[in-house]
């Protein structure tokens, strides 16, 4: 017995018995399985890391839109401060200056672009030393600029239509097309500041 035991016994290690090819039925999965499931799980992870890229782009857009939207209003506001004669354009040879900061230097001021001009919105209470400061309106809304329009109503002329319009860059540097916004309100002679 032992002499055959020795003879076959390469044989009879190669022969995988039932219970053998049981257990090896029942193991873990294949090579080519693996490969499929480690390529859908890559697949499922790429689309997660676009979709948090997405979500971050048009929080950032979002975010500058909630800004411009402050800051037309503010413009407007400071409108209704004025005059009902002043609120209108400027000309190069008279400025209006909505409002001076103390201590700002003469970017601190809101100046009333002339007729169908840009104006670059200034940069409150900062100094070029600031630049890293997240608060800052250039760091914000690269490139901002504004203008204002004003319309006198053709059938009341103690009523004037004020438009304010902005428009930046998403990022600085970039080749895309700018970003719009427009806010308007009316104003009367005969109720300022309303």
């Amino acid at each position: 017995m032992r002499s055959y035991l020795r003879r076959n016994q390469g044989d009879l290690l190669s022969v995988p018995s039932r219970a053998a090819r049981r257990v090896r039925l029942a193991g873990g999965f294949s090579i080519v399985e693996q490969i499929v499931a480690l390529g859908v799980i890559g697949i499922g992870m790429l689309a997660v890391l676009q979709a948090v890229s997405f979500m971050q782009f048009e929080n950032r857009a979002s975010s500058q839109r909630m800004m411009a939207a402050s800051i037309e209003l503010e413009i407007l506001e400071l409108f209704k401060t004025l005059p009902y004669t002043q609120i209108t354009n400027s000309t190069v040879g008279t400025p209006i200056y909505l409002k001076q900061l103390a201590g700002g230097g003469g970017n601190a001021s809101w100046i009333v672009p002339a007729a169908n001009a840009w104006q670059p919105v200034p940069v409150e209470d900062t100094n070029s030393t600031s630049a890293a400061d997240p608060n800052l309106i250039a760091d914000k809304l690269p490139g901002a600029t504004w203008r204002a329009d004003f319309t006198t109503d053709p059938t009341d002329a103690t009523l004037r239509q004020v438009k304010v319009t902005m428009q930046w860059k998403l990022f600085a540097g970039t080749v895309r097309n700018p970003v719009f916004l427009t806010t308007s309100t009316i104003v009367s002679q005969a109720y300022p500041g309303l």
